[in-house]
């Protein structure tokens, strides 16, 4: 169901005391797509650190050999319907990028960030929308925030290649959630693909090598 957004927009002008949480979930997004909320496209600036939680360890499912934590990032919207799942780079270190994800002042979050080891933290819900596609458009459709989840290797994949263990993280993570949504592999998206001429991340070799791994999970 489409959001009215003018009956939200008379009750603001009007009667702004029956506005409910719901339409404040909807302006909010609506803002953050028309400010195009994204991941960086270079090395964020480390925040001050802060004494943080490891998170919360989740369940994952018996065929994945990697440990995943969830922590909640506060740069996340409303609710979604995932169509597709776009894969990043965020630009800067692991640690680096946890941290900025974690900080209500970067406007920027994904659903989960790899490790070196394969090991994932998630930081948006899977139905919950995280701000990593900014201005995008896929198959005439524009703010894939709305439609997508988003999933980081660490640092410039064309400068440093993603080892076997975060393919098949990434990869695993990617089935999951295709049979989660039911997304089908040409639903695997790169930053680079729904924001041509903008972004140019994962290198296409990377988005391969996990669209391989993908096949081979899934016997194709």
């Amino acid at each position: 169901m489409s959001t009215d957004y003018t009956t939200i927009r008379w009750k603001l002008m009007n009667k702004p005391k029956t506005l409910t949480k719901k339409d404040i979930v909807a302006l909010t997004d609506l803002i953050t797509e028309k400010l195009g909320y994204e991941a960086p496209d270079k090395p964020p600036k480390a925040p001050k650190k802060k004494k943080e939680s490891k998170g919360r360890k989740q369940a994952t499912p018996k065929d994945d050999p990697y440990q995943e934590v969830f922590k909640r990032s506060p740069n996340q919207g409303g609710a979604i319907t995932p169509k597709y799942i776009v894969i990043h780079d965020s630009y800067g270190s692991h640690d680096g990028t946890r941290a900025w994800i974690l900080d209500d002042a970067s406007n920027v979050s994904y659903h989960y960030l790899i490790d070196s080891k394969g090991n994932r933290t998630q930081f948006v819900a899977d139905r919950k929308r995280a701000w990593h596609a900014g201005k995008s458009k896929w198959k005439g459709k524009t703010g894939l925030n709305g439609t997508s989840i988003g999933v980081a290797f660490w640092g410039n994949t064309y400068e440093r290649t993603p080892n076997t263990k975060e393919i098949d993280s990434c990869a695993r993570k990617c089935i999951y959630l295709m049979k989660k949504f039911n997304i089908g592999i040409d639903g695997i998206l790169t930053h680079a693909m729904i924001a041509p001429g903008r972004k140019t991340d994962t290198s296409p070799e990377t988005h391969e090598k996990v669209l391989a791994k993908v096949r081979k999970l899934l016997g194709d």
